[in-house]
């Protein structure tokens, strides 16, 4: 899915994320929390975390980590065997993610995505007024749920053409990751 760069906040954000640096088994220690960038709301931040943090504990449970091996990138390598050519486990992986607020992002306008990712990408951009609002119903497991598809992608999954849509990757993660 494309970055609309033409909005300049959306722009900032991606550029500040590519400069960062990345502390890659920075989510091996107990205290790890996700890098959350550019969010308008401190309600909006938490509840995004909130989604972040209980996708991580999913991942904890062996029967989630099975999703890793359910689904390739495009060279047909299962995203398992991405992260140990990466040399990361899956926690120091969702250490070098960043979370961007992407409220001017048509798809967050439209209502079309709760978050979206290109594959391979370590920015994760979300639809914050989502995660807060009640009636979307992205409190807890469907937002977590949203948080581990992204991953998946972040992780080079593609979707649509001769790869699995949208709705057959959120239907294994609950299979998986969903008790």
């Amino acid at each position: 899915m494309a970055i609309d760069l033409r909005r300049p906040r959306v722009w900032a954000a991606a550029v500040i994320v590519a400069l960062a640096g990345s502390p890659t088994q920075a989510g091996e220690g107990g205290s790890w929390r996700p890098r959350l960038l550019h969010f308008r709301h401190a309600v909006i931040q938490a509840a995004v975390e909130r989604a972040v943090l209980g996708a991580a504990r999913r991942f904890q449970d062996p029967e989630c980590q099975k999703v890793l091996r359910d689904f390739t990138d495009a060279k047909g390598i299962t995203l398992a065997a991405r992260l140990e050519e990466r040399r990361v486990t899956l926690a120091g992986f969702l250490a070098d993610l960043r979370f961007v607020d992407a409220p001017e992002s048509a798809r967050c306008g439209k209502r079309t995505s709760a978050a979206f990712t290109e594959p391979g990408s370590l920015v994760i951009f979300v639809c914050g007024d989502q995660f807060s609002d009640r009636a979307f119903s992205l409190q807890r497991a469907a937002g977590e749920v949203v948080i581990i598809h992204e991953v998946l992608h972040a992780l080079g999954l593609p979707e649509n053409g001769p790869y699995p849509t949208s709705d057959q990757i959120t239907a294994r993660v609950r299979k998986r990751c969903v008790v």
